[in-house]
């Protein structure tokens, strides 16, 4: 049960510390020093290794995947935290890198971990010190150039004030933000397996698609090539090369990056099939799009992430781009440039297929890093239908394909809600807009 306070009996105005103005009245806004010492407990080398995440809070180390084995590191400086401590990244703190630790272990000297000196539930300050507001207010406590250098030392975390209300409203408030975070991530978890299958289903009728065409009743042959199968009789099986000749991106010097410009597309701006500029943006002067006109791309370029992690199926990534500004390529992304064998819509809608992925896929390409070359690209083999055909082709993959789009952004939207709601009723909890009882 949700209740609101009484805004005239019940609460009592404070100073404005950058995260509230008015308390309940039996709550108090202390210093961090009175709340908390610093845990500084070195040489514990046997002890698990844990770490603090923005995402999840204090886990194992153990839990995180693809994890540097840091085990032969030298461990005689890391800090042990208790059950029951707070820890927080000194360099991400102000991005919610800070959680209750539920395990006995060492951390970073990175880290700072804080012990309880008064009687409290240290979930609840779990709550409090990851919400965005006291996340901002950690920030102006925080020193350092930018950003990524941000540090926010214990002898100014102390000088912060956070709230403590009686440790019954505590504990109460810890019960109900922990079933509220339950139901919360159950039904964010239904929604990404739900995106997860709109986004399968989606993958199925591409490669059926452009390996098998759209009609029922065409006769078929076998294609003699490995996760193609039976394709259309009057479809040709040819090289990739006879349809697509390549370009690799340039290797820009770090010293001619610019914080605006001309933007430089990476491996990273081509992330899962998609064009995401905002991902680690770097620009270039506008003079060198005339100095290095031979890598400038534009609207109807088709890109490919070119290097990735063997095993993982993290490049081969394709994008067409749909802007009408230009940019840069850099190295290890390639254009693929079309000829007139095959239609720019096919030409993506191939190169986002299973049939096409899988290839590439099981190519040698590297040692633990995968390298693509236009060699391993442009000599797979795939089925090409005729011209027409191909158009036909990609205006119904269009039609079905942005239907499931409309489904997954209607998911995402409501996990988006779903958070958004979840911020609120944290913040206005832990911070006595509303009570629980």
């Amino acid at each position: 049960m949700i209740k609101k306070f009484n805004l005239y009996n019940k609460y009592k105005k404070v100073d404005d510390y950058g995260y509230i103005q008015e308390i309940p009245n039996e709550w108090q806004l202390l210093p961090n020093i009175a709340i908390f010492d610093e845990r500084i407990s070195k040489g514990h080398l046997n002890e698990e290794l844990v770490s603090v995440t923005i995402g999840r809070g204090i886990i194992r180390q153990s839990e995180i995947e693809n994890k540097k084995d840091i085990s032969n590191e030298d461990k005689s400086n890391y800090k042990l935290v208790k059950h029951g401590d707070i820890a927080y990244n000194k360099m991400r703190m102000w991005q919610g890198a800070v959680g209750f630790s539920k395990y006995r272990g060492i951390v970073s000297p990175a880290y700072v971990v804080l012990k309880p000196k008064v009687k409290i539930n240290p979930e609840y300050y779990h709550y409090l010190f990851r919400t965005n507001y006291y996340n901002n207010y950690a920030k102006r406590f925080s020193y350092g150039l930018c950003d990524d250098q941000l540090n926010l030392r214990y002898s100014d975390f102390k000088r912060m004030y956070s709230l403590v209300p009686p440790l019954d409203t505590q504990n109460k408030i810890v019960y109900f933000l922990n079933k509220k975070v339950e139901q919360a991530y159950k039904f964010i978890e239904n929604k990404e397996k739900s995106i997860q299958l709109l986004n399968e289903q989606k993958n199925v009728i591409r490669n059926n698609a452009v390996t098998q065409g759209i009609y029922s009743d065409t006769r078929l042959k076998e294609s003699e090539i490995k996760w193609v199968g039976k394709v259309p009789e009057h479809w040709k099986i040819i090289k990739l090369k006879y349809c697509f000749s390549f370009l690799g991106g340039y290797a820009f010097s770090t010293k001619d990056f610019l914080s605006e410009g001309v933007q430089l597309i990476k491996i990273a701006n081509l992330y899962k099939n998609s064009l995401s500029l905002e991902r680690q943006p770097t620009f270039l002067p506008e003079s060198f799009l005339d100095r290095y006109s031979n890598y400038v791309v534009s609207k109807n370029d088709i890109l490919m992430s070119l290097t990735g992690t063997l095993g993982k199926r993290d490049y081969g990534f394709a994008i067409l781009l749909d802007t009408e500004d230009k940019y840069l390529l850099n190295q290890r992304v390639g254009k693929l440039m079309y000829n007139k064998n095959i239609s720019v819509d096919f030409a993506l809608d191939l190169l986002q297929s299973y049939a096409f992925l899988n290839q590439l896929y099981e190519l040698p390409s590297g040692t633990k890093q995968a390298n693509l070359s236009e060699d391993i690209i442009l000599n797979i083999k795939m089925p090409i239908p005729p011209k027409e055909e191909q158009i036909v082709i990609s205006r119904y993959l269009k039609e079905k394909l942005n239907k499931l789009d409309d489904k997954i952004n209607q998911e995402e939207k409501e996990i988006k809600l779903t958070k958004d709601y979840l911020e609120s009723i944290i913040f206005n909890t832990v911070t006595g807009q509303i009570s629980v009882e």
